[in-house]
């Protein structure tokens, strides 16, 4: 699970924009990040704090919860189907998966804001001494059930909320080969290189489609401008490949359909 302070804004789920094989959808920062979630799950109106996520090796406050508040917080996490993944996250300082909790999260209405939590937090009050903000602990003394998002809001993206940062070409091209699957760093993109030119990158590759075809060449001159921080450019470059890898591979399987049609 992804560590966030206590407090701090609630970003979990957003993430870079996937770029396609045409590279960069937009120059403009605010359209290169996006948030995961979908809109019928809504949003909030106000602003959304992150509480109990929490990840080894980050310390957290510890302290004890009365038993009622455990049970009340204990039946809100487990009514909840708030952002619902499709895999169990197990504690991270135990391994605990055996509770039914680690999918989904909860929200709880504060003082003009809304408490972002993960229904992992009960386990984390209960088997960890987790003590959360006196804030959210107030929000759940008063709370009569969770609070409700608006359905079909979106979440904003400002450009406050985007990480920016140098991003050096040469620090890139060896991420970018780092982060690349070893079947596909090895076999499908073949002499991959980025280069620094000026204002652009410039990104050069030979793609294998296996079989009896050839290698065939693809580059890319992507503005720097739209690689706001390491993370993001490389995630996004990476998307940039593969979404050409199967670009070309399905053309070249409709090819061969087709070809096949036609001998019947």
């Amino acid at each position: 699970m992804t560590f966030f302070p206590d407090l701090a804004p609630y970003r979990y789920g957003f993430a870079p924009v996937a770029w396609d094989q045409n590279g960069p959808p937009s120059l403009e920062p605010i359209e290169l990040y996006t948030w995961m979630w979908d809109p019928e799950d809504g949003a909030f109106d106000l602003p959304e704090l992150a509480v109990g996520w929490l990840e080894p090796p980050h310390e957290y406050p510890r302290g004890a919860l009365t038993t009622p508040l455990v049970e009340k917080l204990d039946r809100l996490c487990r009514a909840s189907r708030y952002h619902v993944t499709r895999g169990f996250h197990p504690c991270g300082i135990c391994g605990d998966d055996s509770d039914g909790l680690g999918s989904k999260e909860i929200r709880l209405l504060g003082d003009g804001v809304v408490y972002a939590a993960p229904d992992k937090i009960v386990h984390y009050v209960s088997a960890h001494a987790y003590a959360p903000p006196r804030g959210f602990v107030t929000a759940l003394e008063r709370c009569d059930g969770l609070a409700q998002p608006r359905r079909g809001a979106l979440r904003p993206v400002t450009i406050d909320m985007i990480p920016r940062e140098h991003v050096d070409v040469s620090l890139l091209d060896a991420e970018v080969r780092a982060s690349l699957r070893r079947d596909h760093r090895e076999q499908i993109f073949q002499d991959l290189v980025l280069q620094d030119r000026g204002d652009v990158v410039a990104i050069l590759t030979r793609i294998d489609l296996g079989g009896s075809s050839e290698p065939f060449a693809r580059s890319w001159d992507v503005p720097k401008r739209a690689l706001l921080n390491m993370i993001q450019a490389a995630h996004s470059i990476i998307n940039m490949l593969e979404a050409s890898h199967s670009e070309r591979a399905l053309a070249m399987f409709a090819q061969h359909q087709r070809a096949r049609s036609s001998k019947r």
